[in-house]
């Protein structure tokens, strides 16, 4: 696929997005003010909300970490999906069978050792590991997405660099959006490899419609009575 997201620029969740591309085998990095919520921005990325001046032309996936709010799922069924073991969290949130579930999983255990295990609560993972069972979700899914959108949020150094590593080792099979918080406590933000690097920024307060003031003062003086001798 040549473009798989465009964005001529465009306001989302009070972010203004300057114009950029995605393609195939690309990655793109979002970088974020503080404190702004990302929710309208991914749905935005993902096409599951649409947005003037924002063209998704692929498939576009988010990746979620076990535990996040599941959309659609509620009571019994959300809460059996965020306790549910590493290789059933797999299943479900991939789509794909046990069996595959089960290879997927031993071959991340096989690479990523003991801190890993395949039978523990998926929810009860670090931070770091849960981010990259979400991107292997992604990438397992039979749908083959083109790109996934993921957030590297409250991580260490250590984990971002791991989780830019995969990303990179499978941008050929797919590109990627990385919706990237500022540093903290000093720290220089950090950036996968081979990133295009996009700068958003808090949109401006929309201005209220020029000459609005001045029709309606020309309106209430035109009502008023003419002093003698005006014309």
């Amino acid at each position: 696929m040549g473009t798989i997201l465009a964005c001529a620029g465009a306001r989302v969740g009070g972010l203004a997005i300057p114009a950029f591309a995605l393609g195939a085998e690309e990655i793109v990095c979002l970088h974020l003010p503080r404190h702004v919520r990302t929710s309208r921005l991914v749905a935005t990325l993902t096409g599951a909300r649409r947005r003037r001046g924002i063209r998704v032309s692929g498939l576009v996936v988010a990746a979620t970490s076990p535990g996040d709010p599941v959309a659609g799922r509620r009571g019994l069924l959300r809460l059996v999906t965020r306790r549910a073991r590493v290789v059933d969290w797999l299943a479900e949130t991939a789509g794909v069978d046990r069996a595959v579930s089960l290879a997927l999983a031993a071959s991340l255990a096989a690479e990523l050792g003991p801190r890993l295990d395949p039978d523990a609560p998926a929810d009860a993972l670090p931070a770091g590991l849960a981010l990259r069972l979400g991107l292997e979700a992604v990438w397992a899914r039979p749908d083959r997405p083109d790109a996934v959108v993921f957030e590297a949020r409250g991580l260490d150094r250590g984990s971002v660099d791991a989780i830019h590593a995969a990303v990179a080792g499978r941008l050929s099979e797919c590109s990627a959006l990385h919706v990237s918080p500022p540093g903290v406590d000093g720290q220089r933000r950090a950036c996968p490899p081979g990133a295009r690097c996009v700068l958003l920024d808090r949109a401006a307060a929309p201005r209220p419609p020029s000459g609005r003031l001045g029709r309606a003062g020309a309106t209430a003086s035109s009502r008023l009575p003419r002093a003698p001798g005006d014309r």
